[in-house]
């Protein structure tokens, strides 16, 4: 048998590979839950809001949209009140792709200090880069990407997760009269459903603070702030995630995320609100899941029309009208847009001398003004200088043709549509300022580029080394070839090739850039301890001048083959001695004593980091143990100390599914280090998958800075189980 430590970072699916065809990627992100409170109790009622009358009366078949739900642990009389809420919404939004909700009634536990949580709801994902966005490099929840990019974008997934509670000291109101305020004080399911599908179609920000740090980002690199986040603003409206105000993460940024004096400055939220921005909820003490994703209790009253989206509902509150503020602040979001869904033009040799075709697809909800706009400089870098023409209408299509030309040039250009309300949409979003489109035209005499996480250590039992590697090419010509030049201890072996085994997808049209794998296979003792297995990926375009690209640009990748010791009958390791790292091998892992710590142990780096944006942020390290342990018949056991801090996956989900991230994991495997098991936890508290419960956790805790880490436990498990 031999051991294993390894840990798993934001584990994506590989099978397909999705980007977007300008500079950012379209990168699925993990998504954070919003709470709502009980407290108090009142008689006020504010009905569903006219829109969805006017439907339930049969009195508009506007196209709105559809939502359609997966129920979990409901009773018939709570779907019928669910649905109704289900019911409210989609007479308010519109979007052409089904909104796929998962909804679970489960005991989020009883009251607590005069509250008790009623039920949670978040975006099942974030999508970046997506078309048709208003803003550049943010993440949008799921449902919102979808209509503005007017595809589905997560197949058949979930857009929201939600809970509601099941708690017997929950005194849920189930019809759909809005009678709960003459019930004796119970809860309306409709107006709490309603609440939180708001939070789950993306009234939630990434903002998070605890003292003495406030920290933004949808990435643990602090990278994507969310749509919602682009709006948040002080008393002075300086933006809170412009960090050349407020440093992310920072002191500066908690205090005002407990301001108590922050606001949601979206053009049209504030113009219909009287000229008024409004106001966030942000009390002096943050509230986890509450503190800023939600208006302010104070402001917006009980039995106010805006009140829906503050962070507590009293007993008795009816409220099934998501209010104008809350729909304003959806349109300045996108709910209500334009998008402008454009393939950009790539690089190409084929078009020096023909004429250029720019085309785009313009879907609006509202009307137009004026016409679509192309703007572009040819060999110039200044925007200012940029030629500005109107593209000729074809029903929602749109395209100008360029004249043909001889000599070479570089192309930038942006498309720009208004609608009647004075909104400027652009593709890529918020050009020209922030982003344009780049292409070339003339020879092409660029080689490909390869991203590659290379390995450095294999075990001498192994029977083959896969390598994958992400190839791009800006040409239209894209990549003719890829194939790995490897030798072992210095002898050349015959090249192996590395096949497409995908490319990559922007809102299903397919560009150049594939995702390959290679294979190196070993015959049974072909490598052995101390051996040397060095390498490097090749890649060829289909240019006129077949330019080829090499990783590493000089030299081979080293892989060392680490030997498997002879087997013992047990195996003990405090890791003090200073030869304690010769027993292992592998990556991110090594024996050390970090500040704050009394004595040696197997470490990774603190904090860890992100893999590469090219493997969709994923991380993946192991250390191997080299000493095969020969297991007794009697009751054999592994025992040690475990502390981690990691960052958490999707609630619910379950270890080896791609939602389940991140992760630590003790394995065994008996073949050698071919195929490897989780170690059963023997009852500990964990995730289960097919009765099992191997040793995994998946986190509470987060990606902001934290005081305890999210497990620290002492292991003991048998072995052979």
């Amino acid at each position: 048998m031999v051991s294993g430590l390894a840990w798993g970072q934001r584990t994506l699916p590989q099978a397909k590979k999705i980007r977007t065809t300008a500079s950012s990627d379209l990168i699925f992100l993990p998504a954070k839950g919003t709470v709502c409170y009980s407290t108090g109790q009142t008689d006020s009622r504010i009905g569903p809001p006219p829109e969805f009358l006017r439907r339930r009366g049969g009195r508009t078949t506007a196209t709105t949209a559809q939502i359609i739900v997966e129920y979990e642990g409901f009773s018939d009389s709570a779907r019928v009140a669910f649905q109704y809420a289900v019911d409210i919404w989609s007479s308010l939004i519109v979007s052409p792709i089904p909104i796929r909700v998962r909804a679970i009634w489960t005991n989020l536990g009883g009251n607590s200090n005069g509250s008790i949580i009623l039920g949670g709801a978040r975006p099942y994902a974030y999508v970046a880069g997506v078309q048709g966005a208003l803003k550049a490099n943010t993440a949008y929840p799921i449902a919102l990407a979808e209509k503005l990019a007017r595809q589905n974008l997560n197949g058949d997934q979930p857009d929201i997760y939600c809970q509601f509670n099941s708690n017997s000291q929950v005194n849920w109101y189930l019809g759909t009269d809005g009678a709960a305020n003459g019930s004796r004080g119970r809860q309306d399911l409709v107006t709490v459903v309603t609440h939180e599908l708001g939070h789950g179609l993306g009234f939630t920000s990434s903002f998070y603070a605890e003292n003495p740090i406030g920290v933004w980002g949808n990435d643990s690199n602090y990278g994507y702030p969310e749509a919602f986040d682009h709006f948040v603003v002080n008393a002075t409206n300086q933006q809170l995630i412009d960090q050349t105000l407020f440093s992310n993460p920072s002191n500066e940024l908690y205090r005002q995320l407990t301001s108590n004096n922050l606001f949601f400055n979206g053009p049209l939220a504030t113009q219909r609100n009287g000229g008024t921005k409004p106001k966030l909820y942000a009390p002096t003490t943050y509230s986890v899941g509450s503190s800023i994703s939600h208006l302010d209790e104070t402001t917006y009253r009980t039995g106010t029309a805006n009140a829906l989206m503050t962070p507590s509902l009293a007993r008795g509150e009816v409220n099934q009208n998501p209010g104008p503020i809350v729909m304003n602040i959806f349109t300045d979001m996108g709910w209500k847009s334009t998008s402008i869904l454009h393939e950009r033009l790539r690089d190409s040799e084929d078009l020096l001398g023909r004429p250029i075709t720019f085309r785009a697809t313009v879907v609006s909800d509202t009307t137009l003004k004026g016409n679509v706009r192309l703007s572009y400089t040819i060999n110039d870098t200044t925007r200012a200088n940029a030629t500005t023409v109107n593209m000729t209408q074809s029903g929602s299509e749109y395209t100008y043709t360029l004249a043909a030309a001889n000599t070479p040039r570089i192309i930038r250009y942006w498309i720009t549509a208004e609608d009647n309300s004075n909104r400027v949409f652009t593709s890529p979003a918020e050009a020209p300022g922030r982003a344009l489109w780049t292409f070339r035209i003339g020879t092409d005499n660029t080689p490909p580029t390869i991203t590659h996480v290379p390995q450095s250590t294999i075990l001498s039992t192994a029977d083959s080394l896969i390598l994958t590697a992400d190839v791009f090419d800006d040409f239209d010509f894209g990549i003719d070839t890829t194939y790995i030049d490897y030798r072992i201890n210095g002898v050349a072996q015959p090249s192996v090739p590395m096949p497409r085994l995908g490319y990559y997808v922007t809102n299903g049209v397919r560009s150049n850039n594939i995702y390959a794998v290679g294979v190196l296979t070993f015959a049974s003792g072909r490598i052995k301890g101390g051996d040397k297995i060095e390498y490097r990926i090749v890649a060829r375009d289909r240019s006129k001048a077949r330019n080829q690209a090499t990783l590493p640009a000089t030299g081979y990748f080293t892989v060392n083959v680490a030997g498997v010791g002879t087997a013992v009958s047990e195996y003990v390791n405090d890791f003090n001695a200073t030869t304690a790292a010769n027993d292992f091998s592998g990556n991110g892992f090594q024996i050390t004593t970090p500040t704050g710590f009394l004595d040696a142990a197997i470490h990774s780096d603190h904090p860890y980091v992100d893999g590469p944006a090219s493997q969709g942020y994923e991380a993946n390290y192991t250390y191997i143990l080299l000493k095969p342990i020969r297991l007794s018949d009697q009751d054999p056991f592994i025992r040690f100390d475990e502390i981690c801090l990691v960052e958490p996956g999707a609630a619910g989900s379950i270890f080896g599914s791609s939602d389940f991230y991140d992760y630590v994991v003790v394995e065994g495997s008996r073949d050698g280090g071919k195929t490897w098991v989780p170690f059963d936890e023997a009852g500990m508290p964990g995730p289960t998958t097919n009765g099992s419960r191997p040793i995994t956790r998946n986190s509470s805790g987060r990606m902001e800075p934290k005081t305890l880490p999210t497990s620290v436990r002492q292991v003991c498990t048998n072995a052979v189980k």
